[in-house]
Protein backbone atom coordinates (compact mmCIF):
# COMPACT_ATOMS: atom_id res chain seq x y z
CA UNK A 1 0.00 0.00 0.00
CA UNK A 2 2.89 2.88 1.03
CA UNK A 3 4.61 1.34 -2.31
CA UNK A 4 1.31 2.29 -4.46
CA UNK A 5 1.40 5.79 -2.53
CA UNK A 6 4.42 6.17 -3.00
CA UNK A 7 4.10 5.85 -6.63
CA UNK A 8 0.99 7.99 -7.11
CA UNK A 9 2.92 10.86 -5.70
CA UNK A 10 5.82 10.50 -7.07
CA UNK A 11 3.70 10.73 -11.15
CA UNK A 12 1.87 13.60 -9.68
CA UNK A 13 4.90 15.49 -9.16
CA UNK A 14 6.52 14.57 -12.41
CA UNK A 15 3.28 15.69 -14.47
CA UNK A 16 3.79 19.56 -14.07
CA UNK A 17 7.52 19.15 -15.06
CA UNK A 18 6.38 17.13 -17.92
CA UNK A 19 3.71 19.99 -18.64
CA UNK A 20 6.20 22.34 -18.59
CA UNK A 21 8.70 21.20 -21.48
CA UNK A 22 8.74 22.99 -24.46
CA UNK A 23 7.76 20.87 -27.41
CA UNK A 24 10.42 20.03 -29.52
CA UNK A 25 9.77 20.66 -33.07
CA UNK A 26 11.61 18.57 -35.38
CA UNK A 27 13.06 20.32 -38.98
CA UNK A 28 14.41 18.15 -41.93
CA UNK A 29 16.77 20.84 -43.66
CA UNK A 30 17.81 19.39 -47.13
CA UNK A 31 20.22 20.83 -49.33
CA UNK A 32 21.85 20.22 -52.66
CA UNK A 33 25.18 22.00 -51.43
CA UNK A 34 27.94 21.22 -50.03
CA UNK A 35 28.08 22.09 -45.76
CA UNK A 36 31.27 24.37 -47.12
CA UNK A 37 28.95 25.83 -49.84
CA UNK A 38 25.95 26.35 -47.86
CA UNK A 39 27.51 27.86 -44.52
CA UNK A 40 26.22 31.32 -45.15
CA UNK A 41 22.67 29.71 -45.92
CA UNK A 42 22.40 27.38 -43.24
CA UNK A 43 23.74 29.94 -40.60
CA UNK A 44 21.49 32.79 -41.88
CA UNK A 45 18.49 30.18 -41.50
CA UNK A 46 19.54 29.42 -38.26
CA UNK A 47 19.59 33.20 -37.00
CA UNK A 48 15.85 33.63 -38.64
CA UNK A 49 14.57 30.19 -36.37
CA UNK A 50 15.91 32.55 -33.18
CA UNK A 51 14.53 35.57 -34.24
CA UNK A 52 11.41 33.82 -33.71
CA UNK A 53 12.10 31.93 -30.59
CA UNK A 54 13.49 29.09 -31.82
CA UNK A 55 16.51 27.63 -29.94
CA UNK A 56 18.18 24.34 -30.60
CA UNK A 57 18.14 21.68 -28.52
CA UNK A 58 15.06 23.15 -26.20
CA UNK A 59 12.27 23.91 -28.53
CA UNK A 60 13.61 22.77 -32.20
CA UNK A 61 16.26 19.98 -33.67
CA UNK A 62 16.91 20.43 -37.25
CA UNK A 63 18.64 17.14 -38.75
CA UNK A 64 20.75 18.24 -41.98
CA UNK A 65 21.83 16.21 -45.12
CA UNK A 66 24.39 17.72 -48.32
CA UNK A 67 24.09 16.52 -51.27
CA UNK A 68 27.35 18.21 -52.09
CA UNK A 69 26.42 19.32 -55.55
CA UNK A 70 25.53 15.52 -56.45
CA UNK A 71 21.73 15.99 -57.47
CA UNK A 72 21.33 12.02 -57.97
CA UNK A 73 21.93 11.39 -54.09
CA UNK A 74 18.90 13.86 -53.27
CA UNK A 75 15.70 11.42 -52.95
CA UNK A 76 17.74 9.09 -50.96
CA UNK A 77 19.11 11.85 -48.61
CA UNK A 78 15.25 13.20 -48.17
CA UNK A 79 13.68 9.24 -47.48
CA UNK A 80 16.50 9.22 -44.77
CA UNK A 81 14.91 12.41 -43.25
CA UNK A 82 11.87 11.37 -43.68
CA UNK A 83 12.11 8.60 -41.82
CA UNK A 84 12.79 10.74 -38.40
CA UNK A 85 9.46 11.68 -38.88
CA UNK A 86 9.54 15.61 -38.88
CA UNK A 87 7.34 18.39 -39.02
CA UNK A 88 8.17 19.73 -41.83
CA UNK A 89 10.98 19.72 -44.14
CA UNK A 90 13.54 23.17 -45.07
CA UNK A 91 14.84 22.94 -48.61
CA UNK A 92 17.07 24.54 -50.87
CA UNK A 93 16.47 24.69 -54.56
CA UNK A 94 14.31 22.99 -57.10
CA UNK A 95 15.79 19.57 -56.95
CA UNK A 96 15.93 19.23 -53.13
CA UNK A 97 11.95 20.61 -53.03
CA UNK A 98 10.97 17.94 -55.15
CA UNK A 99 12.73 15.10 -53.73
CA UNK A 100 11.44 16.21 -50.16
CA UNK A 101 8.02 16.59 -51.28
CA UNK A 102 7.88 13.21 -52.71
CA UNK A 103 9.94 11.17 -49.52
CA UNK A 104 6.75 12.81 -47.12
CA UNK A 105 3.31 14.20 -46.17
CA UNK A 106 4.63 16.68 -43.82
CA UNK A 107 4.55 20.94 -45.19
CA UNK A 108 8.28 21.65 -47.49
CA UNK A 109 9.58 25.07 -46.92
CA UNK A 110 11.31 26.23 -49.69
CA UNK A 111 14.80 28.32 -48.40
CA UNK A 112 15.26 29.79 -51.88
CA UNK A 113 14.40 28.69 -55.22
CA UNK A 114 14.51 30.51 -58.97
CA UNK A 115 11.38 30.32 -60.07
CA UNK A 116 8.72 28.44 -58.44
CA UNK A 117 5.78 28.39 -61.60
CA UNK A 118 7.92 27.52 -63.63
CA UNK A 119 9.42 25.15 -61.71
CA UNK A 120 5.93 23.66 -61.40
CA UNK A 121 6.45 23.55 -57.71
CA UNK A 122 3.50 25.57 -57.19
CA UNK A 123 0.33 26.57 -59.12
CA UNK A 124 0.24 30.23 -58.07
CA UNK A 125 3.02 32.76 -55.69
CA UNK A 126 0.34 34.68 -54.21
CA UNK A 127 -1.54 31.51 -53.06
CA UNK A 128 0.55 28.30 -53.47
CA UNK A 129 -2.27 25.40 -52.33
CA UNK A 130 -0.86 22.03 -51.58
CA UNK A 131 1.73 21.83 -48.93
CA UNK A 132 4.71 23.64 -50.36
CA UNK A 133 5.61 27.59 -49.82
CA UNK A 134 8.40 29.70 -48.68
CA UNK A 135 11.34 31.75 -50.97
CA UNK A 136 11.99 32.60 -54.69
CA UNK A 137 15.10 34.90 -55.42
CA UNK A 138 13.06 35.88 -58.31
CA UNK A 139 16.09 34.81 -60.46
CA UNK A 140 14.72 35.16 -64.37
CA UNK A 141 14.03 38.46 -63.75
CA UNK A 142 18.16 39.49 -63.33
CA UNK A 143 19.33 37.78 -66.29
CA UNK A 144 19.14 39.85 -68.98
CA UNK A 145 20.71 42.83 -66.57
CA UNK A 146 23.60 40.74 -65.31
CA UNK A 147 24.29 40.46 -69.13
CA UNK A 148 23.76 44.90 -69.30
CA UNK A 149 26.38 45.07 -66.62
CA UNK A 150 28.90 42.72 -68.11
CA UNK A 151 28.86 44.34 -71.15
CA UNK A 152 29.06 47.72 -69.19
CA UNK A 153 32.33 46.34 -67.73
CA UNK A 154 34.12 44.61 -70.51
CA UNK A 155 32.76 46.69 -73.81
CA UNK A 156 34.56 44.34 -76.06
CA UNK A 157 32.97 41.57 -75.03
CA UNK A 158 32.29 39.69 -78.20
CA UNK A 159 31.91 36.18 -76.86
CA UNK A 160 30.12 35.17 -73.96
CA UNK A 161 30.17 31.43 -72.05
CA UNK A 162 26.99 31.14 -70.51
CA UNK A 163 26.99 27.77 -67.85
CA UNK A 164 23.17 26.00 -67.49
CA UNK A 165 21.80 22.65 -66.63
CA UNK A 166 18.72 21.68 -68.79
CA UNK A 167 17.10 19.49 -65.71
CA UNK A 168 16.74 23.08 -64.29
CA UNK A 169 13.07 23.94 -65.28
CA UNK A 170 13.83 28.02 -65.38
CA UNK A 171 17.05 27.88 -67.20
CA UNK A 172 15.67 27.21 -71.09
CA UNK A 173 13.57 30.02 -70.97
CA UNK A 174 16.63 32.34 -69.51
CA UNK A 175 18.82 30.98 -72.21
CA UNK A 176 16.20 31.63 -74.78
CA UNK A 177 16.09 35.35 -73.55
CA UNK A 178 19.77 35.79 -73.51
CA UNK A 179 20.37 34.38 -77.09
CA UNK A 180 17.64 37.29 -77.82
CA UNK A 181 19.46 40.06 -76.66
CA UNK A 182 22.98 39.44 -76.51
CA UNK A 183 23.13 40.12 -80.67
CA UNK A 184 21.79 43.62 -79.54
CA UNK A 185 24.84 44.11 -77.61
CA UNK A 186 27.42 42.44 -80.38
CA UNK A 187 27.26 39.58 -78.16
CA UNK A 188 27.65 35.80 -79.71
CA UNK A 189 26.88 33.20 -77.08
CA UNK A 190 28.45 29.84 -76.20
CA UNK A 191 25.77 27.98 -73.94
CA UNK A 192 27.43 24.90 -71.95
CA UNK A 193 25.50 22.37 -70.41
CA UNK A 194 26.36 21.45 -66.56
CA UNK A 195 24.98 18.78 -65.19
CA UNK A 196 27.80 17.13 -62.66
CA UNK A 197 30.69 18.91 -60.99
CA UNK A 198 32.80 16.73 -63.16
CA UNK A 199 32.04 19.10 -65.91
CA UNK A 200 33.20 22.36 -64.85
CA UNK A 201 36.60 21.96 -65.33
CA UNK A 202 36.08 20.82 -69.35
CA UNK A 203 33.52 23.55 -69.66
CA UNK A 204 36.90 25.76 -68.62
CA UNK A 205 38.93 24.52 -71.06
CA UNK A 206 36.27 24.96 -74.07
CA UNK A 207 35.84 28.44 -72.79
CA UNK A 208 39.95 29.32 -73.30
CA UNK A 209 39.64 26.58 -76.62
CA UNK A 210 36.19 28.60 -78.14
CA UNK A 211 37.86 32.33 -76.65
CA UNK A 212 35.58 33.36 -75.03
CA UNK A 213 35.85 36.56 -73.21
CA UNK A 214 33.69 35.89 -69.70
CA UNK A 215 31.39 33.89 -68.31
CA UNK A 216 27.76 34.26 -67.30
CA UNK A 217 25.97 31.59 -64.70
CA UNK A 218 22.57 31.01 -64.32
CA UNK A 219 21.74 30.19 -60.87
CA UNK A 220 22.39 26.35 -60.11
CA UNK A 221 22.65 24.37 -57.00
CA UNK A 222 25.35 22.27 -59.19
CA UNK A 223 27.57 25.68 -59.56
CA UNK A 224 26.53 27.26 -56.04
CA UNK A 225 28.36 24.09 -54.80
CA UNK A 226 31.47 24.10 -56.57
CA UNK A 227 31.57 28.21 -55.64
CA UNK A 228 35.50 28.30 -54.67
CA UNK A 229 36.27 25.90 -57.47
CA UNK A 230 34.85 27.81 -60.15
CA UNK A 231 36.39 31.44 -58.76
CA UNK A 232 39.38 29.80 -58.48
CA UNK A 233 39.54 28.32 -62.32
CA UNK A 234 38.39 31.52 -63.27
CA UNK A 235 41.89 33.42 -62.25
CA UNK A 236 43.99 30.86 -63.49
CA UNK A 237 42.12 31.18 -66.93
CA UNK A 238 41.39 34.33 -66.60
CA UNK A 239 38.22 34.17 -67.68
CA UNK A 240 36.13 36.70 -65.67
CA UNK A 241 32.82 35.60 -64.26
CA UNK A 242 29.67 37.37 -63.76
CA UNK A 243 28.10 35.62 -60.66
CA UNK A 244 24.55 35.49 -59.13
CA UNK A 245 24.67 36.08 -55.57
CA UNK A 246 26.68 38.45 -53.39
CA UNK A 247 28.49 35.27 -51.55
CA UNK A 248 30.28 34.91 -54.78
CA UNK A 249 31.98 37.87 -54.61
CA UNK A 250 32.62 38.19 -51.34
CA UNK A 251 34.34 34.45 -51.97
CA UNK A 252 36.95 35.64 -54.58
CA UNK A 253 34.21 36.28 -57.36
CA UNK A 254 34.64 39.54 -59.70
CA UNK A 255 31.56 40.36 -60.31
CA UNK A 256 28.12 39.40 -58.81
CA UNK A 257 24.54 40.57 -59.02
CA UNK A 258 21.27 39.22 -57.47
CA UNK A 259 19.27 38.55 -54.50
CA UNK A 260 20.96 38.24 -51.29
CA UNK A 261 20.01 34.17 -51.10
CA UNK A 262 21.25 34.26 -47.38
CA UNK A 263 18.65 37.02 -46.30
CA UNK A 264 15.88 34.98 -48.18
CA UNK A 265 17.08 31.75 -45.84
CA UNK A 266 16.66 34.20 -42.96
CA UNK A 267 13.16 34.88 -43.93
CA UNK A 268 12.13 31.57 -44.66
CA UNK A 269 12.13 30.91 -40.80
CA UNK A 270 9.28 33.47 -40.64
CA UNK A 271 7.03 30.16 -42.89
CA UNK A 272 8.39 28.05 -40.94
CA UNK A 273 7.43 29.36 -37.48
CA UNK A 274 3.98 30.26 -39.10
CA UNK A 275 3.18 25.97 -39.98
CA UNK A 276 4.61 25.28 -36.79
CA UNK A 277 2.01 27.37 -35.18
CA UNK A 278 -0.75 26.08 -36.91
CA UNK A 279 -0.71 27.89 -40.64
CA UNK A 280 -1.47 26.00 -43.90
CA UNK A 281 1.78 26.21 -46.34
CA UNK A 282 -0.77 26.03 -49.49
CA UNK A 283 -2.32 29.24 -47.73
CA UNK A 284 1.15 31.42 -47.31
CA UNK A 285 2.41 33.42 -49.94
CA UNK A 286 6.17 32.75 -51.87
CA UNK A 287 7.95 35.85 -50.70
CA UNK A 288 10.56 37.12 -52.89
CA UNK A 289 13.01 39.71 -52.91
CA UNK A 290 13.03 43.28 -51.99
CA UNK A 291 16.38 44.10 -54.47
CA UNK A 292 18.81 42.81 -56.14
CA UNK A 293 22.66 43.88 -55.32
CA UNK A 294 25.27 44.93 -57.33
CA UNK A 295 28.81 43.56 -55.83
CA UNK A 296 32.22 44.15 -57.26
CA UNK A 297 35.06 42.77 -56.08
CA UNK A 298 37.80 45.03 -57.28
CA UNK A 299 41.19 43.42 -55.72
CA UNK A 300 39.90 40.10 -57.94
CA UNK A 301 39.28 42.72 -61.17
CA UNK A 302 43.29 44.28 -60.61
CA UNK A 303 44.73 40.92 -59.98
CA UNK A 304 42.98 39.65 -63.46
CA UNK A 305 44.31 43.13 -64.98
CA UNK A 306 40.62 44.35 -65.46
CA UNK A 307 39.72 47.99 -64.88
CA UNK A 308 36.14 48.17 -63.69
CA UNK A 309 34.53 51.63 -65.43
CA UNK A 310 33.46 54.31 -62.77
CA UNK A 311 29.68 53.79 -64.28
CA UNK A 312 29.66 50.19 -62.34
CA UNK A 313 31.70 51.74 -59.59
CA UNK A 314 28.85 54.45 -58.89
CA UNK A 315 26.25 52.04 -59.41
CA UNK A 316 27.55 48.71 -57.01
CA UNK A 317 25.80 48.37 -53.89
CA UNK A 318 29.05 47.01 -52.32
CA UNK A 319 32.98 47.45 -53.57
CA UNK A 320 35.10 44.78 -51.99
CA UNK A 321 38.66 46.53 -51.96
Amino acid sequence: MRRRRFLVLALVSIVPAVRGQPKVARIAYLSPLSADSDKAYFSAFRQGLKEHGYVEGVNVAIDVRYASGKLERLPALAAELARGNPDLFVAYAQDAVIAAAKASSVPVVISNTQDPLASGLVPSLARPGGRITGMSDFHAASTAKRLEILKETLPRLARLAVFWRAGNAPHRPQVDDLRRRAPRLGVALLTLEINRPEDIEPAFATMQRERADALLMLGESVLTANQKRIIELSRKTGIPVMYTSPLFAELGGMLSYGANIAELCRRSAGHVDKILKGAKPGDLPIEQPTQFELVVNVKTARAMGIPIPRSILLRADRVIE
